[in-house]
């Protein structure tokens, strides 16, 4: 390494610039929330079409852009800089964010499902798949959240009581199954 740069300058010069892309992020944000106030929809539309992103994307900007407590300095500084989860930041309640940076949760470095996990801790859903025994059903369940539906798959084997062999059962309950709950 070169005498004039320590690893401290370069490191220094190398968050400097990773969190340039959070800012980067943060002024789209911002700017694609000004659009949606300022412009009549058919304004909006044209504009969307002329974006290098896609409406959905544009969607979850303005989310972000609407949400002040994000561009605070204390705030700003914490965030990863992944617009994805970033959404996932702004999609939070208030008490929850404030919850999450004051435990550390909300840092650069980040990942969605870290976030995921902690915000599923925090209401008590489960997050990796569980395995549950049923008794009352024989069935094994196994249930999975994401960010849409919570996903419980059920899986049960019975025996034919004349040729004792397994055979899989057709109902919901005791069957296989998979039941989506949005």
């Amino acid at each position: 390494m070169s005498s004039d740069v320590t690893l401290n300058d370069l490191a220094e010069r190398i968050n400097s610039s990773w969190q340039r892309t959070t800012q980067s992020a943060l002024e789209t944000a911002r700017l694609c929330a000004e659009a949606r106030d300022q412009l009549v929809e058919e304004e909006l539309e044209v504009l969307k079409s002329k974006l290098d992103f896609s409406r959905p994307t544009f969607t979850k900007l303005v989310k972000i852009g609407a949400k002040s407590e994000l561009y605070e300095e204390q705030v700003s500084v914490v965030l990863p800089p992944h617009f994805s989860i970033v959404y996932q930041i702004a999609s939070m309640n208030d008490e929850q964010r404030e919850l999450a940076i004051d435990q550390g949760i909300i840092m650069p470095g980040m990942s969605r499902s870290e976030l995921r996990e902690w915000v599923a801790s925090q209401s008590g859903t489960p997050t990796a798949a569980q395995l549950i025994w049923d008794n009352s059903v024989g069935a094994h369940h196994v249930g999975f959240r994401n960010s849409s539906a919570m996903t419980i798959m059920a899986h049960a084997k019975t025996h034919d009581p004349i040729t004792r062999s397994p055979t899989r059962c057709q109902s919901a309950v005791a069957g296989t199954a998979v039941v989506v709950i949005t």
